[in-house]
């Protein structure tokens, strides 16, 4: 499963091609954004969509700490409706993860060796995924409501699909599935 991807798309076609609105002004690119670090995801408050940033790694409203959210980086599409966990999320809190690759990483010779894989167009990915509010117990809060400043949001994780092995659940912009291997190009790193 994944656990690292990048994005490097800029803020403004970010939010043309979800036709979302941000009060966030730029987005730092990154090759490598890693479990439990912000990322940008786009939310329906029921109005609009936005664009924000949500810490990646779901922290379920009943964990006692956030420190599970590291381990609750991808759900497993054929369990969400029976992990307690992702159950609530998956009814009520979904969001969309915009990439512009992710990493996978092949075994070969006994030697592990990274995959990067994008879209032979090198237009965005877009991951379906689940967004969680969680409070500490001192009253620190992540919660998901997107902010110019530099705070955690919320906390999410990508779910994916069994497929072979596990493959990520991608999207189209339109919101239908996509997984044509004919538009998806994988490259050693």
């Amino acid at each position: 499963m994944c656990g690292r991807f990048t994005l490097l798309t800029p803020w403004e076609e970010l939010l043309r091609t979800y036709d979302a609105v941000s009060e966030m002004e730029e987005l730092e690119p990154s090759y490598n954004i890693a479990p439990t670090q912000q990322i940008v995801a786009v939310i329906h408050d029921g109005n609009k969509r936005r664009l924000g940033t949500l810490r990646w790694g779901l922290i379920p409203p009943w964990a006692p700490d956030k420190k599970i959210g590291s381990k609750m980086i991808n759900a497993r599409a054929e369990t969400l409706v029976e992990k307690r966990s992702f159950k609530k999320a998956f009814q009520k809190q979904r969001c969309l993860i915009p990439a512009d690759s992710f990493y996978e990483w092949k075994t070969e010779d006994g030697k592990k060796q990274p995959m990067r894989i994008q879209r032979k167009d090198k237009t965005p990915l877009t991951f379906a995924g689940l967004w969680e509010k969680w409070q500490d117990e001192d009253g620190s809060k992540i919660s998901p409501a997107p902010s110019s400043q530099p705070k955690p949001t919320a906390s999410c994780s990508r779910f994916i699909t069994e497929c072979r092995l596990y493959s990520h659940l991608l999207l189209r912009t339109s919101g239908s599935i996509g997984n044509s291997k004919s538009q998806i190009n994988c490259s050693h790193c």
